[in-house]
Protein backbone atom coordinates (compact mmCIF):
# COMPACT_ATOMS: atom_id res chain seq x y z
CA UNK A 1 0.00 0.00 0.00
CA UNK A 2 1.50 3.21 -1.16
CA UNK A 3 1.97 6.21 1.78
CA UNK A 4 -0.67 8.16 0.27
CA UNK A 5 -3.18 5.30 -0.26
CA UNK A 6 -2.83 4.51 3.62
CA UNK A 7 -2.61 7.98 5.06
CA UNK A 8 -6.37 8.08 3.00
CA UNK A 9 -7.51 5.17 4.40
CA UNK A 10 -7.00 6.38 8.10
CA UNK A 11 -8.39 9.42 7.20
CA UNK A 12 -11.80 7.79 6.60
CA UNK A 13 -11.29 5.84 9.47
CA UNK A 14 -10.50 8.69 11.38
CA UNK A 15 -13.56 10.48 10.10
CA UNK A 16 -16.18 7.01 10.98
CA UNK A 17 -14.87 6.75 14.35
CA UNK A 18 -15.22 10.65 15.29
CA UNK A 19 -19.27 10.61 13.85
CA UNK A 20 -19.80 7.24 14.69
CA UNK A 21 -23.38 8.39 16.93
CA UNK A 22 -24.95 7.30 13.53
CA UNK A 23 -24.65 3.79 14.40
CA UNK A 24 -26.64 4.15 17.83
CA UNK A 25 -29.63 4.09 16.16
CA UNK A 26 -28.75 0.02 15.26
CA UNK A 27 -28.29 -0.28 19.09
CA UNK A 28 -24.40 0.05 19.03
CA UNK A 29 -22.09 1.96 21.94
CA UNK A 30 -19.47 4.00 19.63
CA UNK A 31 -15.97 3.14 20.86
CA UNK A 32 -14.44 6.18 20.04
CA UNK A 33 -14.36 8.12 23.53
CA UNK A 34 -14.97 11.63 22.13
CA UNK A 35 -17.61 9.93 20.16
CA UNK A 36 -19.86 9.14 23.81
CA UNK A 37 -18.87 12.63 24.92
CA UNK A 38 -21.01 14.23 22.79
CA UNK A 39 -24.69 15.68 23.55
CA UNK A 40 -25.97 14.20 20.32
CA UNK A 41 -24.86 10.44 21.98
CA UNK A 42 -25.91 11.56 25.64
CA UNK A 43 -29.12 11.86 24.53
CA UNK A 44 -29.92 9.01 23.21
CA UNK A 45 -31.41 6.01 26.03
CA UNK A 46 -30.43 3.83 26.20
CA UNK A 47 -27.46 3.60 25.17
CA UNK A 48 -25.80 6.63 26.83
CA UNK A 49 -26.71 5.18 30.17
CA UNK A 50 -25.12 1.45 29.13
CA UNK A 51 -21.68 3.27 27.04
CA UNK A 52 -19.82 3.55 30.89
CA UNK A 53 -19.45 0.06 29.68
CA UNK A 54 -17.33 0.57 27.28
CA UNK A 55 -14.64 2.04 29.74
CA UNK A 56 -14.22 -1.28 31.12
CA UNK A 57 -14.95 -3.65 28.06
CA UNK A 58 -12.24 -6.64 27.60
CA UNK A 59 -11.58 -7.99 24.03
CA UNK A 60 -11.40 -11.20 22.98
CA UNK A 61 -8.20 -12.46 21.96
CA UNK A 62 -7.59 -11.85 18.31
CA UNK A 63 -8.54 -15.93 16.83
CA UNK A 64 -8.72 -17.25 13.34
CA UNK A 65 -11.77 -19.08 13.90
CA UNK A 66 -13.97 -16.81 16.43
CA UNK A 67 -15.74 -13.59 15.62
CA UNK A 68 -18.33 -12.12 13.44
CA UNK A 69 -18.76 -13.82 10.53
CA UNK A 70 -15.63 -16.94 11.59
CA UNK A 71 -15.67 -20.04 10.83
CA UNK A 72 -17.13 -20.59 14.34
CA UNK A 73 -20.31 -18.47 13.14
CA UNK A 74 -20.16 -20.33 10.09
CA UNK A 75 -20.01 -24.40 11.80
CA UNK A 76 -22.88 -23.06 14.48
CA UNK A 77 -25.23 -22.59 11.32
CA UNK A 78 -23.96 -25.76 9.25
CA UNK A 79 -23.95 -28.12 12.86
CA UNK A 80 -25.24 -26.57 15.13
CA UNK A 81 -28.80 -25.82 13.91
CA UNK A 82 -29.95 -29.27 12.31
CA UNK A 83 -29.39 -30.29 15.37
CA UNK A 84 -32.10 -28.04 16.97
CA UNK A 85 -34.22 -28.82 13.77
CA UNK A 86 -33.94 -32.40 14.94
CA UNK A 87 -32.13 -33.64 11.69
CA UNK A 88 -28.96 -35.39 13.59
CA UNK A 89 -28.12 -35.45 17.44
CA UNK A 90 -27.00 -32.94 19.43
CA UNK A 91 -23.67 -35.81 19.67
CA UNK A 92 -23.36 -35.73 15.80
CA UNK A 93 -23.34 -32.33 15.30
CA UNK A 94 -20.59 -31.31 18.03
CA UNK A 95 -18.61 -34.41 17.01
CA UNK A 96 -18.85 -32.79 13.34
CA UNK A 97 -18.32 -29.37 14.72
CA UNK A 98 -14.88 -30.47 16.36
CA UNK A 99 -13.67 -32.14 13.72
CA UNK A 100 -14.53 -29.13 11.26
CA UNK A 101 -12.99 -26.62 13.51
CA UNK A 102 -10.17 -28.86 14.90
CA UNK A 103 -9.56 -28.98 10.98
CA UNK A 104 -9.10 -25.37 10.31
CA UNK A 105 -7.00 -25.06 13.28
CA UNK A 106 -4.72 -26.74 12.01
Amino acid sequence: MTPEKKKAVLEVIAWMNKNSTFWVAAGHLPAYTQARDKDEFRNIQPNATSAKLADTAIFDLSSVLAGVASPVYDAAGNFLMPAVNGEVTAQEAMEAMRDDLNGQAE
